[in-house]
């Protein structure tokens, strides 16, 4: 049904909080005296876990790195470039990213241990097929699949790579 229509002329008026009887004027004053007594409550906006914020990584990292550029990256390190890890191999998205997970990691215990873990269960993979991969065709296809990407994601910003 359609919302009644409310004239000019009609003597209602919407409803107001209810006044305080401390006699302080206002229930916005109130409000006000008893935020400035009370402790304020945590930010609205709840806190990923590091796992949380790792799996977003992942389901998104498509739009982090450009598949190209990744490639690009571990070839000219694979052949002995010291700094091909760049902000340039990030799509814009990517870079914004990079940024903000490079802070966690220097402020969140929590998420650096989780990194930390990621990046080092990654690298042993990297190991147990080194043997078995004389011409690496393995261990770049691990590197420039989305698992790889986060890799090189976390471990970049992380400081792993310089």
């Amino acid at each position: 049904p359609a919302a009644p229509q409310v004239r000019s002329d009609d003597s209602r008026k919407p409803a107001t909080p209810a006044l305080s009887q401390t006699g302080s004027g206002s229930w916005i004053s109130d409000l006000l005296d008893r935020a400035s007594r009370e402790e304020v409550p945590p930010a609205a906006k709840p806190k990923l876990s590091a796992m949380d914020t790792l799996d977003s990584i992942s389901s998104n990292i498509g739009g982090y790195i450009d598949d190209a550029s990744i490639a690009g990256v571990w070839n000219s390190y694979r052949q002995g470039e010291k700094h091909p890890f760049s902000r340039q191999m990030y799509t814009r998205q990517g870079q914004t990213q990079y940024l903000e997970i490079g802070d966690r990691y220097r402020t969140d215990s929590e998420f650096k241990t989780a990194v930390d873990r990621f990046i080092e269960e990654f690298e042993r993979l990297l190991l147990e097929i080194g043997p078995d991969d004389p011409d690496m065709q393995i261990a770049q296809n691990y590197l420039t699949s989305d698992s790889g990407k986060v890799y090189t994601l976390l471990a970049h910003a992380s400081g792993r790579f310089g």
